[in-house]
């Protein structure tokens, strides 16, 4: 017998027992009741509680608490006739004896133990689902927690303990959208820790405060963009054909792109472009270093001239051209808008597939007129968090 057969046999053998469970539940509630139509008043005490230590549906449950408490009744055990009714009325609150079913004093004698009960029955019930409650708001399924505390609170409206639990889940929810927010905003970026930065060459370097923020942790691809243009309904970028991007580089950084272009879908993210001072921070690490990725330049570490690509690749292709951080293609691929402006132009930086080792060193940057779009040129945004 191999697996596939082995686990249709056991499941058939599960299915069998369980079947066969219910069955037997079936069976001793039926015997009970006739037990008890019979006048057979201790058998039918045997068969119900039998039926009851069995799985049974809510409606056989409620069946099987019924007659075993009429027959406590007809014994003289009202005691035991209230525990039981106190479990039915646990399975449902409402439940109401048929009276044409039984003797005017039984229907009497019920409708007195639901008043005693009713207010242990709403206390359990209530602490029920408060339970319930605290068991969705753990999973984070703050909606249905809600309503559970909600329908404690009809049953019990005084209870200090459920009030208060009440306000605490409305934090937990409000603290919880708002993290699922965050968590929304900063999908696929990567924290950048603020602090002093080290900006430029030797002959240019000066130090900066950067605050935190975070920044893409790849370019924006074709495929991003395209969403951008479709809601927006913008003109494509001149390589694309017929309003999509050219076959087969869905990944590949958007191209042609000028520096308003990069901003407008910045700003549809709700993000920006990236300063100078931070684009650096995030290539250099807090060290200062000369490349994204270390001290001296790898050939085929990322996809500048001295790979022999001759044309952009795919954002997640060099996973090795990684900054301290963890971003991606800060050296090589495309040159990168920043917003910051310097006689009259954009700084640019991080070099190209055209370009080599030299123009690849994190300091490095170029300054380009605002209209400028070329195959070399893309951009990725950052966004800063404002303290509440």
């Amino acid at each position: 017998m191999n697996i596939k057969d082995t686990k249709k046999f056991f499941i058939a053998v599960l299915f069998l027992l369980i079947s066969n469970w219910l069955l037997a539940a079936n069976i001793n509630l039926q015997r009970g009741i006739d037990a008890y139509n019979g006048g057979r008043f201790n058998e039918a005490v045997q068969f119900l509680n039998q039926a009851l230590k069995d799985s049974m549906e809510k409606e056989e449950k409620i069946e099987a608490n019924k007659y075993l408490a009429l027959v406590h009744i007809a014994l003289g055990n009202i005691s035991s006739a209230k525990d039981v009714f106190t479990d039915l009325f646990m399975i449902e609150p409402e439940y109401e004896l048929n009276k044409d079913e039984v003797s005017p004093k039984v229907y009497q004698l019920f409708q007195q133990i639901k008043l005693e009960k009713q207010d242990i029955i709403y206390k359990k019930q209530a602490e029920k689902l408060y339970l319930e409650s605290k068991a969705y708001a753990k999973k984070e399924n703050f909606e249905k927690a809600q309503i559970k505390i909600r329908d404690a609170l009809k049953l019990q409206p005084k209870e200090d303990k459920y009030k208060a639990y009440q306000k605490e889940l409305d934090q937990m929810k409000k603290e919880w959208e708002t993290k699922k927010a965050l968590n929304e905003k900063i999908a696929n970026m990567i924290e950048v820790e603020g602090g002093i930065t080290i900006v430029g060459a030797a002959n240019t370097r000066r130090e900066v405060e950067v605050k935190t923020f975070y920044m893409d942790k790849a370019l924006v691809t074709n495929r991003d963009y395209s969403y951008f243009l479709e809601e927006k309904r913008r003109k494509p970028p001149k390589n694309w054909v017929g309003g999509s991007y050219p076959l087969g580089k869905a990944d590949h950084p958007v191209i042609n792109v000028t520096y308003q272009d990069s901003v407008d879908y910045c700003n549809w993210k709700n993000k920006k472009l990236p300063t100078e001072e931070e684009w650096e921070r995030a290539a250099r690490g807090p060290e200062g270093l000369i490349y994204p990725f270390g001290t001296t330049f790898s050939r085929g570490l990322c996809n500048t001239s001295e790979s022999g690509i001759k044309d952009t690749s795919p954002v997640y292709m060099h996973k090795k051209c990684v900054s301290p951080y963890g971003i991606l293609d800060l050296a090589g691929n495309v040159w990168e808008w920043t917003s910051t402006m310097q006689e009259g132009k954009v700084i640019l930086k991080g070099g190209s597939f055209k370009d080599g080792a030299d123009k690849a060193v994190a300091h490095n940057s170029k300054k380009e007129k605002a209209s400028k779009a070329d195959k070399d040129i893309g951009f990725r945004c950052v966004l800063v968090l404002e303290k509440e």
